[in-house]
């Protein structure tokens, strides 16, 4: 009698008829049809494609051996008469399974960098970087999570010496796409002060 009270089932209520009207013109809102832009770094390393010249004297060679179908290593020397050092030699070892990508990378002095790349799903990569240096004060890490939409793209970062960042890339048209980074240190060794950087991008490709 308790459960039985004689009235009418009201139906779910994703069964109303207003909010199923308002979905579709959420979808369409959303799905502009513009392309994803890539990530904001990637704007930045094309901007220093072209406006940093790349010049190196000396004698490079770089080899790499693949010793199995998930782990590989590398060589890379480099002479260069006229540097305070004038050889330097760093031993690079990876792995790759799937969606986990570890790299790393050694010098002779100590020095280690290492980067580790998980593609969590389509959409959404985490990311962990460090370096471990002799020298004090310098070892550092940072950690990015990058989420990829259908037409933009956002990334946030947090590392070493109380750093945050925040930075957005967005397509406005098919060839056009504009961004937004943020960057605060809030710790800086040796005693320098915090400071706050911002910036702006624009990308126009022909593609």
């Amino acid at each position: 009698r308790l459960l039985a009270s004689g009235l009418p089932n009201p139906g779910k209520y994703e069964d109303s008829g207003p909010a199923r009207a308002k979905l579709p013109i959420l979808r369409r809102l959303l799905a502009s049809g513009l392309p994803n832009p890539g990530k904001y770094e990637d704007v930045n390393q094309e901007a220093r494609k072209i406006f940093t010249l790349n010049t190196f004297e000396g004698l490079r060679l770089e080899y790499q051996r693949g010793l199995s179908q998930s782990f590989g290593v590398g060589h890379n020397v480099s002479l260069q008469p006229a540097a305070d050092q004038f050889g330097t030699y760093e031993f690079a070892a990876n792995y790759s399974n799937g969606k986990h990508l570890l790299l790393s990378q050694t010098q002779t002095n100590g020095d280690l960098q290492a980067r580790y790349i998980l593609q969590a799903t389509e959409n959404l990569t985490m990311q962990i970087q460090s370096q471990l240096t002799k020298t004090p004060h310098q070892s550092n890490a940072i950690a990015n999570v990058d989420y990829k939409g259908s037409d933009w793209s956002l990334t946030v970062k947090a590392g070493s010496y109380a750093q945050f960042g925040l930075s957005y890339l967005q397509s406005v048209t098919r060839n056009l796409s504009l961004g937004l980074d943020f960057l605060y240190v809030g710790k800086l060794p040796m005693g320098q002060p915090p400071f706050f950087m911002s910036a702006a991008a624009l990308r126009y490709s022909t593609n």
